[in-house]
């Protein structure tokens, strides 16, 4: 079933009649899948926007009981799946923070900034994972993207988390990835600052100075268009 589903919903091809006889079976089958089963199986519901309210349930429990045997991506994918169907569960998102914490060390950047991303558009608060998160070491904090930086300092605004230090750290990052950030990216990144009352200049400025630029080009293109 995981993938079936999977495959429909990395060639982006929507199948609700298929999506749901595959809930149904999913459902009563749920304790024979692996953890991977039940990650690319939540994946492929939220990619393609196919809402199961009994699935998402059923495998949050499920999920809580196998929680030991998620690798640190699939538990990335389960959090980002819940968050981006707007469906939460208190326990699998208490029980992820904790086990997170725990081997927060084994986590790459990209498995932190969806865990944290997932939290803040879930609007659950945690603030011993966000604590652990932002005492990270400096040279971890170096391998966020440009989508990851403001993905976290989005959700650590969102959740009205100050954590100053992280924040000159992640703009310092910001700065230097400059050229990667595309507009909601930018935007997203001076509000959390705003959000939380922290003031990085040279941040501002660069992020006006990007902001500026994609200004012009989008005049340019204009003009180009016009003649």
């Amino acid at each position: 079933t995981s993938c079936t589903v999977c495959a429909y919903a990395t060639l982006g091809h929507a199948a609700p009649q298929l999506f749901d006889a595959a809930a149904k079976a999913a459902i009563n089958n749920l304790d024979a899948f692996s953890t991977q089963n039940l990650s690319n199986t939540l994946w492929s519901f939220a990619t393609l926007d196919h809402s199961s309210p009994e699935l998402f349930d059923a495998a949050a429990s499920e999920s809580v009981r196998k929680l030991v045997e998620f690798m640190p991506q699939e538990l990335s994918t389960t959090v980002w799946a819940y968050a981006t169907m707007m469906r939460t569960s208190t326990e699998l998102l208490n029980s992820v923070a904790d086990i997170s914490i725990e081997k927060l060390e084994e986590y790459n950047a990209q498995s932190i900034s969806i865990i944290i991303w997932s939290y803040g558009k879930l609007d659950h608060p945690s603030p011993k994972l966000f604590n652990a998160v932002a005492q990270i070491p400096k040279n971890k904090l170096e391998t966020f993207t440009s989508q990851g930086i403001t993905n976290t300092v989005w959700s650590f605004a969102k959740m009205g988390h100050p954590a100053h230090e992280f924040f000159d750290v992640m703009s310092e990052m910001a700065i230097k990835n400059i050229d990667d950030f595309d507009p909601h990216g930018l935007a997203n990144t001076i509000w959390a600052n705003a959000k939380v009352g922290y003031i990085n200049r040279k941040l501002t400025e660069a992020i006006a100075q990007k902001a500026l630029l994609n200004i012009k080009r989008i005049k340019t293109a204009d003009i180009t268009l016009i003649k």
